[in-house]
């Protein structure tokens, strides 16, 4: 739990129930940076702030870093991240990054 100061910005970085909340407040004050922040853990604490979460696909996903890969690491690295990723595109290419848990990963594989 800890507010703090970095490039003259202020930010909050708080844990409850398990989750990480973090929060930018912007250039400002201390003062009011600790308003906000006192703000913005009530908020947390009383389940009214809720953090915006992107909504990708696997393939989606699978795809950017196949191109990271082939940037970054050697070809046979590539090749076989590639088989990998073909083969777990037939269970998971639709489903929600968030939806893949580990009973759909034990249903895929039985």
């Amino acid at each position: 739990m800890a507010m703090y100061q970095r490039n003259g910005r202020w930010y909050s970085d708080i844990r409850h129930e398990g989750r990480r909340y973090r929060k930018s407040h912007g250039k400002v004050s201390a003062s009011v940076a600790q308003r906000k922040d006192a703000q913005f853990r009530a908020d947390v604490y009383n389940g009214r702030y809720f953090q915006k979460r992107k909504k990708i696909l696997f393939k989606t996903f699978a795809d950017k870093y196949l191109k990271h890969v082939q940037l970054h690491k050697k070809p046979n690295t590539h090749r076989r991240y590639s088989s990998s990723v073909k083969m777990l595109n037939t269970f998971f290419s639709n489903k929600q990054l968030g939806a893949i848990d580990m009973g759909v990963i034990f249903k895929s594989c039985v």
